[in-house]
């Protein structure tokens, strides 16, 4: 079976799940941490992994180390924050966007869209252009 595979550098650790993660990976925990190490989506930079232990060290944005082994980075605790919700992604802020416009309103647009310094881009699933464009226009 294949797992995804993170886009930093050095050994790779194979989480739970199947996601590999690696140093340079950027992370985003989804559940918190034990006895509040952490909070749920936390965004922090993979500094080194232990393939043998099953655990990975991660650096949050305002600095703190995460400590974290095998039971807190299976795939319901753990994702490569490249592609965050609109929801996890409030309050940070990022080069470019590229939303896909699926159900949520307008008002979620707005948190997704107002994200990024430069360029947004909104992705929308049709079935023609025509239907396309009322659902871009809808949402």
């Amino acid at each position: 079976m294949a797992h995804l595979v993170g886009l930093g550098l050095g050994p790779e650790l194979v989480a739970p799940g199947g996601r590999g993660y690696r140093a340079g990976d950027r992370v985003i925990t989804l559940a918190p941490g034990p006895h509040g190490a952490w909070a749920t989506s936390e965004r922090a930079v993979v500094s080194s992994v232990d393939p043998v232990n099953g655990s990975l060290v991660a650096v949050t944005d305002d600095g703190r180390q995460l400590h974290m082994g095998a039971d807190d980075i299976g795939k319901d605790k753990l994702s490569y924050r490249f592609a965050m919700t609109a929801h996890r992604a409030q309050g940070a802020t990022v080069g470019s966007t590229y939303a896909l416009a699926d159900g949520g309103e307008r008002e979620l647009a707005d948190v997704a869209m107002s994200r990024a310094k430069g360029e947004s881009h909104v992705y929308v699933v049709a079935n023609d252009m025509h239907s396309a464009a009322e659902r871009l226009i809808r949402e």
